[in-house]
């Protein structure tokens, strides 16, 4: 290669990089720094500050043989939209309290909603809310972890309707909580929630049968967010979910065509199939 060639190259190439960090510096960071301040704005508005005192309510119990909610595992949870302290404030609850994180339990449902991260904050001042990793059902930004048992053989079972009984006030590292609900037809279901200093949570869920006739259950454990996040729109940034389907390798699949295919089809997603989504699992990338 000529030595002019040469020069030339290596004057694109910084052109290339000036004018990328041109549009870097004029246009995608002002419009980041735009949108997050309005998310930011948007949690304050909505989310409980993190010393806030969070309501308990003494646990109550069904009376025994209550009907249990006949709510498949993972449905939405239709519930008046709040803000997160309204929402915490309808339902029982047991504190989470450790070193790391804060939050609650709902003994409703006896699902982990509610989860503060203690070290770590919004933004760089040390003023700002602490980061918010769970928010309960019914407030903005759902997200949040359920575990619990179904029955083919149509035994009551546990539901997200379903007010457990719990040994304890709070969750420590030190002190396991226990939760019970007894189905009134010779089950008893037990859920042990335990926490390190850290943030990890073990949750070992058990069922005794008491009764005369066996009984068939099956556990399930599910993570579930709901709400739409804040994209930026960037078209060199893939904003949505990612995953190895098939033989077709990384797919990827955006919001948009998620919202499309559930609306179209009027089904769970868990139902809705690759194509909907624009999805070709036997195609190699």
């Amino acid at each position: 290669m000529k030595s002019e060639d040469t020069r030339n190259l290596f004057l694109a190439i910084a052109l290339s990089v000036l004018v990328m960090a041109a549009w870097q510096y004029f246009y995608a960071g002002p419009l980041y720094q735009r949108e997050h301040q309005a998310q930011m704005e948007a949690n304050q508005a909505n989310t409980a500050a993190p010393n806030e005192a969070q309501p308990t309510g003494a646990p109550t119990a069904l009376p025994p043989g209550a009907p249990a909610a006949a709510t498949p595992p993972g449905a939405p949870i239709r519930e008046a939209p709040g803000t997160v302290s309204q929402v915490l404030a309808a339902s029982p609850r047991i504190v989470i309290d450790t070193p790391s994180v804060g939050g609650s339990i709902d003994l409703k449902g006896g699902k982990i909603d509610d989860i503060v991260l203690k070290d770590y904050h919004e933004t760089v001042d040390p003023k700002s809310p602490n980061v918010r990793l769970f928010s309960p059902p019914g407030a903005p930004d759902s997200y949040w972890a359920e575990t619990g048992f179904v029955s083919p053989a149509g035994a009551k079972t546990p539901g997200l309707d379903t007010v457990w009984t719990a040994d304890r006030q709070t969750l420590t590292p030190a002190q396991p909580v226990t939760l019970t609900w007894d189905n009134g037809a010779g089950l008893v279901f037990k859920r042990v929630v335990a926490v390190d200093d850290k943030y990890m949570f073990t949750i070992v869920d058990s069922v005794a049968n008491s009764g005369s006739a066996p009984a068939t259950v099956q556990p399930y454990a599910l993570v579930l967010r709901h709400g739409r996040p804040t994209v930026g729109g960037y078209s060199v940034l893939h904003e949505g979910f990612v995953g190895v389907i098939g033989d077709g390798g990384v797919q990827e699949v955006t919001y948009a065509n998620i919202e499309k295919a559930a609306k179209h089809y009027d089904v769970n997603l868990a139902e809705t199939s690759w194509h909907d989504l624009g999805i070709h699992p036997q195609k190699n990338r």
